[in-house]
């Protein structure tokens, strides 16, 4: 008996040849939210791995949205054009279905690089002010945020990060209105036979 594992399986119109999925990675790798030789040889190796498909580590759609300064990006050409060079090299050995996460750091964001230690990075070393759902800290050692429409869609969705008394807080349906809204746009700007979902956070 084959296990489901092994088995293909469909999401709209693309097949994967199994259902074992590599999961994005942060590298901290990343230079000007540029993906770099590294990401070659990452992605290149984890490619030849037998995985149904393979996630890229989350892209920013803006700098203040990265988690480090060393994250990647897709806010700029510049970004787009590195990201290219690395799937074409990719992709001259290796026809792995390959996902692309989007994101917002939201109040996680403006931290140093795990290998420098924790915590939030200061302005004077390239820094930046967090934004999320309400102004409460990620942690202790972390910013409070300026409340805003948006970003870290997963921080509406918790009641533990999200204190708005406005229709976009409270109750669970009032919690899931932005990212709704969010992916209601996403779904209108995607091709439709391409799939689309939703990463949420569980440690909020």
């Amino acid at each position: 008996m084959h296990s489901a594992l092994l088995l293909p399986y469909r999401l709209r119109a693309l097949t994967l040849p199994n259902r074992i999925v590599v999961s994005p990675m942060c590298q901290y790798r990343a230079v000007d939210g540029w993906a770099t030789d590294w990401h070659v040889i990452h992605l290149g190796h984890l490619a030849l791995s037998g995985a149904g498909l393979l996630m890229i580590e989350a892209r920013v759609v803006l700098p203040k949205g990265r988690i480090s300064r060393e994250c990647l990006g897709l806010y700029s050409d510049a970004n787009e054009d590195a990201l290219r060079r690395v799937l074409a090299s990719v992709r001259r050995f290796s026809r792995i279905p390959i996902g692309i996460q989007l994101n917002h750091a939201g109040r996680k964001g403006s931290q140093r690089k795990p290998a420098d230690g924790h915590g939030n990075l200061e302005p004077r070393a390239g820094g930046w002010r967090v934004v999320g759902s309400s102004p409460v800290a990620f942690g202790p050692s972390f910013q409070t945020p300026l409340a805003a429409h948006g970003y870290l869609l997963s921080s509406f969705l918790s009641p533990l990060a999200n204190h708005r008394t406005d229709e976009y807080g409270g109750n669970i349906e009032n919690r899931m209105c932005f990212p709704l809204e969010v992916f209601r746009a996403m779904c209108k700007a995607w091709l439709e036979s391409k799939p689309l979902g939703v990463r949420c956070n569980g440690t909020d």
